[in-house]
């Protein structure tokens, strides 16, 4: 298992660093001057010229992604131009809420998604599997923007039960936006388990299994759902990634103070050193709920390391 650990993170870790290369290379290889770019639109060209030097465009390539990697060694994202603070700080200040909101949309769509791919799994054919199937349809195929505009405009403006934006009202400006970003987690969850369970009732040891007498509830609960759960363990761990990162469209719509609305913000207003950030830093939560996947599934399934 150690073997297996330490390349799972050896791995994290060159992806990591292809995906900052990557950043590195796209930002400052677009065409046109990149300082005249993120200059603001009446800057003068000595302002730019400024701009350039600060950004340690008029030095060689080799040795910008040298200082690059450098500073991110150092834990040193730069300085925001927008409010001439770290990089780093802003992120800190910001994170939680984003985590806040991803664990909250991920919590949701457990609670809802895998019980209701069970339930469709044991009734198949019924009437409660055809409403499961044409939820999850809806909630795989409904776009963020739009679920969250009906959302706001049905429990915020027509009803006035929810807040539509912000987060000044604790628990109750978090449920729209936390069913909002964890709509297509849900579904796709509710047709993973529901796909996982039904194989695994086809399987001879659940036969054999109600042979011996063991209760069906029993069966389903002790056996069925733990081995159903071992391939949703991916798909749920793939999803709280991409939450973390999808979370940009549900903060700008419902005013949500955290890293997706942050990055909007910052690409209106060209803050290049923050868009950089924030790009890495998204990419990394990402990689390191992947790493934390794949060690927890090789606990789960011993074949998976042993390969």
């Amino acid at each position: 298992m150690a073997k297996y650990i330490l390349a799972r993170i050896l791995v994290s870790i060159v992806t990591l660093w292809v995906i900052t290369t990557v950043i590195f290379l796209m930002l400052r290889l677009l065409p046109g001057d990149p300082a005249r770019v993120f200059a603001s639109d009446t800057a003068t060209p000595e302002e730019v010229a400024q701009l350039r030097t600060r950004l340690n465009l008029d030095k060689p390539l080799s040795y910008q992604y040298m200082l690059f990697m450098n500073d991110l060694m150092h834990a040193n994202l730069g300085t925001s131009f927008q409010t001439n603070t770290p990089v780093l700080d802003e992120i800190t200040s910001r994170l939680p809420q984003t985590i806040e909101l991803a664990t909250c949309g991920m919590i949701i769509a457990l609670l809802i998604g895998i019980p209701a791919g069970l339930i469709s799994a044991v009734m198949r054919n019924s009437w409660l599997d055809s409403i499961t199937s044409i939820g999850t349809l809806f909630g795989v195929a409904m776009p963020v923007y739009l679920l969250g505009l009906i959302l706001i405009l049905i429990f915020a403006v027509e009803f006035h039960w929810l807040p539509a934006a912000g987060n000044r009202d604790g628990f109750r400006s978090i449920i729209l936006p936390s069913l909002t970003i964890g709509a297509f987690s849900m579904a796709l969850i509710a047709r993973m388990t529901r796909s996982s369970a039904l194989e695994e009732m086809s399987k001879d040891y659940v036969t054999a299994a109600r042979a011996k007498g063991l209760n069906k509830r029993r069966v389903i609960l002790r056996h069925v759902l733990r081995n159903a759960l071992i391939p949703v363990v991916t798909v749920i761990g793939l999803q709280f990634g991409y939450l973390l990162g999808g979370s940009i469209l549900t903060e700008t719509i419902f005013a949500w103070p955290g890293l997706g609305r942050l990055l909007t913000q910052s690409l209106f207003s060209r803050d290049y050193p923050m868009v950089q950030g924030l790009v890495i830093v998204f990419a990394a939560c990402f990689i390191a709920v992947n790493l934390l996947v794949d060690i927890l599934y090789g606990y789960i399934d011993p074949r998976i390391r042993n390969r």
